[in-house]
């Protein structure tokens, strides 16, 4: 996004007055648009209510999952990994948002 973004000038010059580039804005939300839509197509069985009898042998089947002093370090670390990525995330779509102009 911010690629696309630095391609495309956040304002045009027209007759010696500066307007806001609405084709800028316009391309933006179509890839936007593309990227929610391939989303919802990845959700599988969240945008289907879950069969009773699979969610009743999922839920046992994880109550009943026994876990390892090894297992919990490595889900401890890879939830830190998951943390880190996330705040740097968050970090990278503030800036987009700056860049935008929402900032």
């Amino acid at each position: 996004m911010e690629n696309h973004l630095n391609d495309h000038e956040a304002e045009v010059v027209e007759d010696g007055q500066k307007l806001i580039n609405f084709q800028r804005y316009r391309s933006l939300s179509e890839k936007i648009s593309k990227v929610l839509e391939y989303q919802d197509k990845l959700r599988g069985l969240a945008s289907e209510p879950l069969n009773p009898e699979l969610r009743d042998y999922l839920e046992w089947r994880i109550r009943s999952t026994l876990i390892d002093s090894k297992a919990k370090s490595e889900l401890e670390s890879r939830s830190m990994e998951l943390c880190n990525k996330e705040a740097k995330m968050s970090r990278n779509r503030t800036t987009e948002l700056v860049n935008v102009g929402f900032g």
